[in-house]
């Protein structure tokens, strides 16, 4: 029988298969390494599931729907990579808190 393997070895696994084919991967990693730690410390989820999406979204020290929106997007990459190897992957749907970016309205400094 085949040992679980963590979630921080998934994630390791898809950001060096991502880095080879040319992505930095910089603001993803680090999101996707919070991912890893909150899914193994949970240690309840043997696949990537919506509700755990969720659940690790909501978790951000930053509360509010466009942070959770940012998260579930970085997920979401990571999910098509696990379904490749478990069936059971959930990809968690876009839009699921919203929008994840904000566009900012531009402030023009004129003379009056």
């Amino acid at each position: 029988m085949n040992a679980p393997v963590s979630w921080m070895t998934r994630v390791e696994t898809y950001l060096a298969y991502r880095r080879r084919h040319g992505f930095k991967l910089s603001i993803d990693a680090t999101q996707l390494r919070s991912f890893a730690r909150f899914a193994d410390e949970t240690g309840t989820a043997d696949h990537l599931t919506v509700a755990l999406a969720i659940a690790w979204a909501r978790s951000s020290r930053l509360p509010n729907p466009l942070t959770w929106g940012r998260r579930i997007e970085v997920l979401r990459g990571f999910a098509r990579f696990c379904l490749r190897e478990d069936p059971a992957t959930e990809i968690p749907p876009q839009g699921l808190f919203g929008p994840a970016h904000r566009r900012l309205i531009p402030h023009c400094h004129g003379s009056a």
